[in-house]
């Protein structure tokens, strides 16, 4: 899964959003059947699809995809953390 995330950054970074949305999608698919959906690096894998969105200029399921990744990281990760600052950040 984590390999298939990190080629949908490198399509993102080639501004290749659609092909990007497929390998992020499926990473998410895997993430959570292999982990379930409380599994940290899958906020990572929301944050990179929020980003997609954004880029394409589909906000809302971009915020979608934003919130995901805040409750994510709120839920594993103390209040002091920079993952959790970042989330509220991205979030406003």
């Amino acid at each position: 899964a984590g390999m298939i995330d990190n080629h949908g950054a490198n399509l993102t970074g080639c501004e290749r959003y659609d092909e990007a949305l497929e390998c992020h999608h499926a990473a998410e698919q895997l993430f959570l059947q292999l982990f379930g959906p409380d599994h940290f690096p899958l906020s990572i894998t929301y944050n990179s699809i929020a980003n997609c969105y954004l880029a394409k200029g589909e906000h809302t399921k971009a915020r979608e995809y934003v919130i995901k990744a805040k409750n994510l990281i709120v839920h594993k990760m103390s209040k002091e953390s920079y993952y959790y600052a970042n989330a509220l950040i991205s979030e406003s």
